[in-house]
């Protein structure tokens, strides 16, 4: 009897662990929908608003699913780092979604350094293209620059601004 008692209250404390866990992640607006659940193709690129960023960024906690996205971007990659970091963030974010970020963020904007999606870019960049000639720090560098070229971009899009001469972009 104090055996099968023991084992309910350990069953019992690791079911709440989950749920204090999941409680947490809900209360920072990490997650809007139980990561298990997510179908690979549920969402859609590029994304347009920040509930569409927190569910990818829920389903990447999915290794799965992280994988599947690894993949994704790796068609978009080619032989030069900058234009593969813009044209990975270009496939994940529109330019209105992109507008209310910066690269580390402002009091009034979001950085979007901090989110998991990024650094799942920056991994695959590095995976893609580190070297002996190409070493991590210079591909994290331009991924820094790209970045940085593409939230300012996205923003002269929406302002419909299209004064940035197109050789410094790439």
């Amino acid at each position: 009897m104090l055996r099968t008692l023991l084992k309910s209250v350990s069953e019992l404390s690791t079911k709440i662990d989950k749920l204090l866990f999941l409680c947490q992640r809900l209360a920072m607006g990490v997650i809007d929908r139980r990561t298990e659940e997510m179908d690979s193709d549920a969402i859609h690129f590029p994304l347009r608003t920040h509930e569409e960023l927190r569910s990818l960024e829920a389903a990447l906690e999915n290794q799965k699913y992280r994988d599947h996205f690894v993949a994704r971007l790796r068609n978009l990659m080619c032989d030069n780092t900058r234009k593969s970091a813009k044209a990975c963030l270009q496939y994940i974010l529109s330019p209105e979604l992109a507008n209310i970020y910066t690269l580390h963020g402002t009091r009034s904007k979001f950085g979007i350094s901090k989110y998991k999606f990024y650094s799942t870019v920056q991994s695959a960049l590095c995976s893609h293209f580190r070297s002996a000639s190409c070493p991590e720090k210079e591909i994290l560098h331009a991924m820094a620059t790209a970045s940085q070229a593409f939230l300012h971009d996205a923003r002269d899009k929406v302002h419909k601004r299209g004064w940035r001469s197109k050789e410094r972009v790439s």
